[in-house]
Formats: C-alpha cells, sequence, structure tokens
C-alpha cells in the first residue's frame, strides 16, 4: 500500500514539474496522500514561512523610524543603504525557499527604496523638483524591471505610481 502511495505521489511531482495540472492541484493531491507531509517525510510548515512575510513587511516601518528617531546625514545614509541590503537579502532568501513568493520580497524592496530616498532627498537635498524627478525616476525604474523580467505586478504598480505623482505634479505646480 504504501508503495502505490508513493508511485503516486512521484507522478503527481512529475505533473507539478512539468506543469501538467496548476501547482495548486498537484499541492493538494500530494498533501492528501501524504496524510499532511510534503512527499519527504516533513511536514509543511508554512507557518514558519510567515515569519519571514513579517519580518519582510517590517522594513515598510524602518524608514520613518529610522528618519524620526535618528539624526544626521550620514546616519541617515548608513541606514538607507543598510535598508536596501537587508531588502535584497530578503529577496535572496524568498527566492531560494519556494514556499514563499519572491514577488513580496521584490515589491517590498522597491516600495521601501522609494520611501527612504525620497525621506532622504526631501529632507537633504530640499528642492521640490528634484525630489519629485527622483521619485519619477524610481518609479519608471520599477516599470523598466518589470517589462525586463516578465512581472506584470511591478508594471502595474510603476504605471499606478506614475499616474499619482504626475496628478500630484501637476497639483504642485499649477
Amino acid at each position: 500500500m504504501e508503495d502505490k502511495k508513493k508511485v503516486i505521489v512521484e507522478e503527481i511531482k512529475y505533473w507539478k514539474k512539468h506543469q501538467l495540472l496548476p501547482s495548486t492541484y498537484c499541492d493538494f493531491l500530494i498533501a492528501l496522500y501524504t496524510e499532511g507531509e510534503d512527499g519527504e517525510g516533513n511536514h509543511n510548515n508554512s507557518a514558519y514561512y510567515l515569519i519571514y512575510y513579517f519580518i519582510s513587511a517590517l522594513s515598510l516601518l524602518i524608514p520613518f523610524i529610522l528618519f524620526s528617531i535618528g539624526e544626521g546625514m550620514l546616519i541617515h545614509t548608513i541606514g538607507v543603504f543598510t535598508l536596501v541590503g537587508w531588502n535584497l537579502c530578503m529577496i535572496h532568501i524568498f527566492n531560494k525557499h519556494e514556499c514563499l513568493m519572491e514577488r513580496f520580497a521584490i515589491i517590498i524592496f522597491f516600495i521601501t527604496f522609494l520611501m527612504a530616498t525620497m525621506i532622504w532627498c526631501y529632507i537633504y537635498i530640499a528642492v521640490d523638483w528634484l525630489t519629485l524627478a527622483w521619485a519619477m525616476i524610481n518609479v519608471l525604474s520599477w516599470i523598466f524591471y518589470g517589462v525586463f523580467t516578465k512581472q506584470s505586478y511591478l508594471q502595474i504598480m510603476g504605471v499606478f505610481m506614475f499616474i499619482i505623482l504626475m496628478i500630484a505634479t501637476g497639483f504642485y505646480y499649477f
């Protein structure tokens, strides 16, 4: 009986690998035939992976905390570079584990980079049109990166943010 289940699970994994069935169906069938295990005897510990999503999402708050608590251009600049490095590490971690969606970490990276650099430009450059120009360049990079990597969610987010920035620029200058 166990040999039959093992053969069935291997066949379902083959289907999933070669996309003969949608991966959600395959995951369901594997969970059904392995009674909650992932096929190699390991229990699915998806709650463990929620920590990665939580930590990655917390990085959205760091620019606000960094610029409200710390003082000095050097501290803020080091903080921005550290935040960028941290988010790149999170993208690598999300890419390494197939249970995690890499696009979540990529979105968090682009949003935190935009927020941190916008706040930095607003405080230290203090020229409104340069800050808006930097935001436009940043949002255009979302669109180009999305086109280059064929990630439509970045393209959509980039176009949406570009429209918002154009409207904000129109209200500010006209």
